[in-house]
């Protein structure tokens, strides 16, 4: 089944914002793991792998954002993986937030919203063609 762009610039202007969110974050938490997993009462490896993922899907969004025109393929992967990785969040949030602070339980709570967010924002930018 084939797919187009609803609104180009509109879909450019979420993958920049996917990309600065996921980048921000990944960047923060891969240099600040230590204080942040006292902070948030996470485990440093939790920290660091939530971190890294997040860098991954950041470079993906910046690929998007940068190509001259849309691959609909890439971006229902990028949708797809950003819908995997809130569910995902879920499950983590579930297991660590019974010892998680506050800050990390809203941190944990805050990955499903804005992941999930995008992923459905994203996503309605496409639709399917005739």
């Amino acid at each position: 089944m084939k797919y187009i762009v609803k609104y180009s610039a509109q879909l450019r202007k979420l993958l920049w914002i996917d990309f600065a969110l996921g980048f921000s974050t990944a960047i923060t938490g891969i240099i600040f793991t230590s204080p942040l997993a006292e902070l948030f009462r996470l485990d440093h490896s939790l920290i660091l792998i939530i971190s890294i993922i997040t860098l991954v899907y950041a470079g993906f969004a910046l690929f998007q954002a940068l190509s001259k025109e849309f691959n609909t393929g890439q971006l229902r992967f990028l949708i797809t993986a950003n819908w995997l990785w809130a569910a995902i969040s879920v499950i983590l949030f579930f297991f660590h937030s019974v010892y998680a602070s506050i800050l990390g339980i809203i941190f944990l709570v805050l990955q499903v919203i804005v992941v999930g967010g995008l992923a459905y924002l994203e996503g309605n930018q496409l639709r399917k063609s005739l």
